[in-house]
């Protein structure tokens, strides 16, 4: 029943951004976001955890495309209450071959509220100083919540949603990101696959940009 059910869940997910008039006469690209999470432990206590990401667009399916690498450590500061907070230091790589390659260093601080209710909503905000060819900040408000927790027919599943903005002095942009989980494991593995909706271009008057990004999170 779960897997039926799960069937017709992402069928009907890919229907709506695939099908639709509106987005068939619009910009859609086809990517792929795989993250791999290691945390350090000492004195049986986790001091920080390693993030690594690679995001590749298979838009053009038989030439698929490197975007960039990603390398992350983050550490969680402290709680009081549902209250959180986290700092990270991300580095990314575009463009791995030399010729073209940029990089950028993003420090970013992370705000957590949790809600003790049953659908464990939680909510965030993440500020990020991105330091590369032209300076930007970006803010990040998300939440996330679990769908059917504790229903005896349907799996639990977690929504998130991140919406972001990211501006200087010259410029300013607005970007959504709808993500839904399919499942906690692969044969057992503890990988996370999820399908992530991105629309970006927001209150441009510009076509809207559609992404539609599996997304895969390895943890170790």
């Amino acid at each position: 029943m779960r897997n039926f059910t799960l069937k017709r869940l992402l069928k009907g997910f890919l229907y709506l951004l695939l099908l639709s008039p509106n987005i068939q006469s619009q910009e859609l690209d086809v990517l792929s976001f795989n993250r791999f999470t290691i945390p350090f432990n000492s004195n049986g206590e986790q001091q920080f955890t390693s993030k690594t990401v690679f995001y590749s667009n298979f838009t053009q399916y038989h030439e698929p495309k490197l975007i960039f690498f990603q390398q992350a450590l983050q550490t969680d500061l402290g709680s009081i209450g549902p209250f959180s907070l986290s700092v990270q230091f991300l580095y990314r790589r575009y463009n791995l071959l030399p010729a073209g390659s940029k990089n950028e260093y993003r420090p970013v601080q992370v705000i957590g509220y949790e809600h003790n209710n049953a659908i464990e909503l939680r909510q965030r905000l993440r500020l990020e100083q991105r330091f590369k060819a032209e300076y930007s900040h970006r803010w990040w408000y998300s939440f996330d919540f679990n769908l059917f927790p504790n229903h005896p027919k349907f799996g639990s599943r977690k929504i998130t949603n991140d919406f972001l903005f990211d501006f200087n002095v010259t410029k300013k942009s607005y970007e959504n990101r709808l993500n839904i989980a399919v499942t906690n494991q692969v044969i057992g593995a503890p990988i996370r696959v999820g399908l992530q909706y991105r629309t970006r271009k927001l209150f441009t008057g510009e076509p809207l940009n559609h992404q539609l990004v599996l997304r895969t999170d390895w943890l170790f």
